[in-house]
């Protein structure tokens, strides 16, 4: 019997791992999960903290999330991953996890394509927005 945990539960996980790996810190990063139907459409996150968007797709099929071009003025892109929910199983979802941090107040509009890059001319097969605020961190 193979166990198959859901979505809820690996975004705990994740949220958990993020805190127990920032434990000291006082910058937080916080996950947001881009797959369910509540997508937030607005995001707002203090200077120099982090946000991590998750997107699930499924792995085999040459499809994969990208981030078109932002402006960086308040907000880098600092780390794209992808990793298999299930890593036994062939084509299992997979979760794309774009991190992004604050740098100045401000923000930006963020869009995700589930596309496959090399078929040009071709529209996403999905798509995502977000705007993300970066906020002044020593405002109260």
């Amino acid at each position: 019997m193979i166990l198959i945990p859901t979505r809820s539960v690996l975004c705990s996980l994740t949220c958990v791992w993020m805190l127990v790996a920032g434990a000291g810190c006082h910058r937080t990063t916080r996950v947001v999960n881009l797959t369910s139907e509540t997508v937030p459409q607005d995001l707002v996150v203090p200077n120099h903290d982090q946000v991590v968007i998750e997107l699930l797709a499924n792995s085999g099929t040459g499809f994969v999330w990208q981030v078109s071009p932002f402006d960086t003025a308040s907000v880098t892109l600092t780390n794209t991953a992808t990793r298999a929910l299930h890593a036994t199983l062939p084509g299992a979802q997979a979760v794309t996890a774009f991190t992004f941090k604050g740098v100045k107040p401000g923000s930006t509009l963020l869009q995700f394509a589930l596309l496959r890059p090399w078929e040009k001319n071709t529209l996403p097969a999905e798509t995502r927005a977000i705007t993300l605020t970066v906020t002044d961190s020593n405002a109260s």
